[in-house]
This record gives C-alpha cells, structure tokens and sequence, in this order.
C-alpha cells in the first residue's frame, strides 16, 4: 500500500517539470533562432557589398563624380544588376539604395585606384531586438576597370 501511495505522489512531479521548463526552452529557441537569422542575413549583405564591390572594380568609370558608374554599383549591390526592373525586389528584405555608401579612391589624375562598397544604417528586425549594421559589412577592391 505504501509503494503505491509514492507511486501516486510522484505522479504530478513530471507536469510540473514540463511546466517550469517550457519557458526556458521558448527564450533558448528564440535566442538561437535570432543568432541564426541575423548570421543569414549578415551572410546575405556581405555577399551583396562583394559582388557590388567586384563590379564596380571592372566597370567603365565615367569621370569624376560618376553617376551613372556610381548608380550602376549601387543597382548591382542592393539588386542583383545594373538596371533593375520597377518589379524587382532588393536582395535582402529592408535594403535600399541608401543603405549603399560608395568610395572610389582616385589618383591625382582622376583614375579610380580602388573601390569601397558598404551598407549603412540598415536594420534589422530580429525576434526581440533590432540590430543596425553601419559601415559593415564592406569590402574593397582594387579599380581595373577603364576610364571613359
């Protein structure tokens, strides 16, 4: 009789692990997941910036102030070309054309040297907080483009 009555108070025990339990595996989920997220989307903004940054190092420079070079790097950056379509939707959700800071180093002759591409002011919205990425990522490469 005694083995059964342990037996009965030993029954709720299991519940009420469960219970105290559960929310510490929800925060530990949550957390996981936005570390997760925010390295994908990070991922997702470096290689945006690289393949910015390449294309701007062999694109034709027109001159100095280059507009039309410095849209097109922009384009490729948050795009994924150089003259995107109304429809087309940035590579990362939230990305804009601002977000895009471009620095072409030229030498006294106005001839690029090298190129800088980098995202700025971009934030993003994770499970519980908001991560800003400013001047990172970025990436440069060397101009070996032509001057038109």
């Amino acid at each position: 009789m005694s083995e059964r009555r342990r037996r009965d108070s030993r029954r709720g025990s299991s519940i009420l692990e469960l219970a105290l339990c559960i929310p510490l595996l929800v925060l530990l989920s949550g957390g996981v997941f936005t570390y997760g997220y925010s390295f994908l989307v990070y991922h997702g903004l470096q290689q945006a910036v690289r393949g910015g940054a390449r294309y701007g190092s062999v694109a034709d420079f027109d001159g100095p102030g280059g507009t039309d070079y410095l849209a097109a790097v922009r384009n490729v950056t948050v795009y994924g070309k150089v003259s995107p379509d109304q429809q087309d939707e940035p590579i990362l959700p939230g990305l804009t054309l601002d977000h895009v800071e471009i620095l072409v180093l030229v030498d006294s002759t106005g001839l690029p040297l090298e190129i800088r591409v980098a995202i700025v002011n971009y934030s993003l919205d994770a499970v519980w907080q908001t991560m800003r990425f400013n001047d990172k990522p970025r990436s440069t490469f060397p101009y070996q483009g032509q001057l038109i």
